[in-house]
């Protein structure tokens, strides 16, 4: 009978680290549970963000396309302008093309 009585102790001391070691590696879990939870909320608010800032760079390099082309009609008409400008000051008499260069 003692025999017995110090094997089921044992046996009770082995179940209670079990169930111990069962808990402690429960709590684990769900610490690292909760870890993936918080990265994949913190990845799901970084894909809206870097969809925001895309979107937005999208819109940005449009904007400068579209004044590009601005540019380059500006610069057109510029050049036609000094063309012009230039022709028009050939036609002038040498005397009067003398005294606009003196007051430009």
């Amino acid at each position: 009978a003692v025999v017995s009585t110090q094997s089921t102790g044992k046996q009770s001391v082995k179940m209670d680290r079990m169930i111990e070691e069962r808990v402690e590696s429960s709590a684990v879990l769900t610490d690292i549970l909760s870890k993936v939870e918080e990265v994949q909320q913190r990845n799901e608010t970084l894909e809206v963000t870097c969809e925001r800032t895309k979107s937005l760079l999208d819109k940005n390099t449009e904007e400068v396309e579209m004044y590009r082309e601005q540019v380059a009609m500006y610069d057109e008409v510029l050049h036609t302008v000094k063309t012009k400008m230039v022709a028009a000051g050939n036609a002038l008499p040498k005397s009067l093309r003398v005294v606009l260069k003196e007051l430009l």
